[in-house]
């Protein structure tokens, strides 16, 4: 059994217990009540006549008591431990609640616990994509820094460019055009491409979705 399966079995426990003794407490205050109503109904008596009785412990005494007398002093006695009975009742519901609060109480730091590695996890994650954005910052600089310079050197090193022409041929070829027709057009194709990658959506997985809908 993991700790989670024992964690949920403990709180069903300990909720269903709680619940019993509750019951149970209900039960024995209405017995308590009934006790009361006798008491007050049937086991009433008059002043004068209970003063005119003997209260000893004798055995003597104690069968010459009138029975309604004798009802009255058991009912006290089932009184007093019923009342017993139910502050040992909620003692036991007491800590009941105790054990269920703590459990609570438990779950809810073990969720912050998770929350806060998660933040922690979350600001490492956003200092690396910071110190990552910043690295690319500095090779996009780079790169802008050197390709005019790769461009230029490496255009004018083509054979579109005779540096070293007689004076009666032209430096610069008759076939130049050449190279923007093809490089516009190269550019053309790649962009597009590109965005035609970028902006195609993935097809929705039917099984998901049928999954969402229920």
């Amino acid at each position: 059994m993991t700790k989670e399966n024992y964690s949920v079995d403990l709180w069903i426990e300990v909720s269903q217990l709680r619940s019993a003794l509750e019951t149970w407490k209900a039960q024995l205050n209405k017995m308590l009540e009934h006790i009361n109503e006798l008491e007050r109904d049937i086991w009433a008596m008059p002043e004068d006549r209970l003063g005119s009785l003997r209260m000893t412990d004798s055995t003597s005494t104690l069968t010459a008591r009138p029975r309604q007398l004798i009802a009255k002093e058991t009912g006290r006695r089932m009184q007093r431990r019923l009342k017993e009975i139910l502050c040992e009742y909620d003692q036991k519901i007491r800590e009941c609640t105790m054990v269920i609060d703590g459990m609570a109480l438990s779950t809810q730091l073990s969720w912050s616990q998770i929350g806060y590695q998660d933040t922690q996890a979350n600001l490492k994650i956003a200092g690396d994509s910071k110190q990552d954005s910043s690295q690319m910052r500095s090779i996009a600089f780079l790169t802008m820094f050197f390709l005019p310079a790769t461009f230029i050197s490496s255009f004018f090193s083509t054979s579109f460019f005779n540096w070293n022409a007689p004076d009666q041929e032209d430096i610069v070829s008759p076939y130049l055009w050449i190279y923007p027709v093809v490089t516009i057009a190269i550019t053309l194709v790649v962009l597009g491409c590109w965005l035609a990658f970028t902006r195609r959506r993935p097809p929705r997985d039917v099984d998901s979705d049928e999954k969402c809908t229920v």
